[in-house]
């Protein structure tokens, strides 16, 4: 999980490096349609060129009955109070996750006198070089914790990272220097990024092996729609309500209440895991 999470963060430090580049050049409007674009021809070879695999085994097959409904497998995630914690923990970490680096390159131009291109860089660079290494380093984060302390321990892991994302995160935002900005931020990625594979363990640990296609998907659909949507919308909204040239700072330091109440939720699935059952066996981040 940990190495398939970097790519988030390649994607995402290429978006902000050309983006810089192009709207600076071109306009914001084009950046958009250059940014889409990838998307639909990758989309179009897949459906080409990519077959389902032929699996020796699929789980669950010798069980004739059907697959749980999405109903089904949210009601279970409901009642399991270490699923349901970690299920929203990662929702709310993600509006955090989100406001910072979509605001990054914005913050760099109004508070540190960056050009749009040299702030794109900078914060491509950010989440490309130490998001990738906090997303990979998360999964064997979460090994350890569970090598040392049992599966049960897992939750600490990401309620730890949610912490550290909620100070490092009010330290880009309220740094005074660039040095001191810098330093918020890298920590910033790598720890919230780190988070992503031990949270996304505790799903899969949690539930029936049949069910653990529709949990993942329903968490990306929240962590899309509700972190990407609304994350740095709040960002945007606090910035226009406090208005001058520190409301981006206030904007982005205000999302970081999410982070730490994240941490709460994984805090509460950790107490849930002791008492569950299901938190036995070892778990694989």
């Amino acid at each position: 999980m940990g190495v398939f999470w970097t790519s988030t963060a390649f994607g995402t430090a290429i978006s902000l490096v050309l983006g810089g580049v192009i709207a600076a050049n071109y306009g914001w409007r084009t950046a958009f349609f250059v940014a889409g674009a990838p998307g639909l021809i990758l989309a179009i070879l897949i459906i080409l060129t990519v077959r389902e695999p032929v699996r020796e085994r699929d789980i669950g097959q010798d069980d004739q009955t059907p697959a749980p409904s999405l109903l089904q497998t949210m009601r279970f995630v409901c009642a399991n109070p270490t699923v349901f914690h970690a299920f929203v923990g990662i929702g709310l970490a993600s509006l955090a996750m989100s406001g910072v680096p979509v605001w990054a390159a914005s913050f760099l131009v109004r508070t540190q006198g960056f050009t749009l291109p040299q702030a794109g860089l900078m914060a491509g660079l950010g989440v490309g070089l130490f998001g990738a290494l906090g997303s990979f380093l998360g999964g064997p984060a979460g090994d350890a914790v569970v090598r040392r302390w049992g599966v049960q321990a897992l939750p600490a892991a990401p309620m730890v990272a949610c912490v550290l994302a909620c100070v490092s995160g009010l330290i880009f935002a309220l740094g005074s220097s660039l040095m001191v900005v810098a330093l918020g931020f890298i920590v910033f990625e790598i720890v919230s990024r780190g988070f992503t594979a031990p949270a996304y363990a505790i799903l899969v640990t949690g539930v029936e092996p049949r069910m653990r296609g529709v949990v993942v998907s329903a968490v990306q659909a929240v962590t899309n729609l509700v972190g990407y949507g609304v994350g740095p919308l709040v960002v945007g909204v606090v910035s226009d309500r406090v208005g001058g040239t520190n409301s981006l700072k206030v904007g982005i330091a205000a999302v970081m209440i999410f982070s730490l109440w994240s941490g709460l939720h994984f805090l509460a699935a950790w107490l849930a895991a002791r008492r569950s059952e299901r938190f036995v066996d070892g778990a694989t981040a």
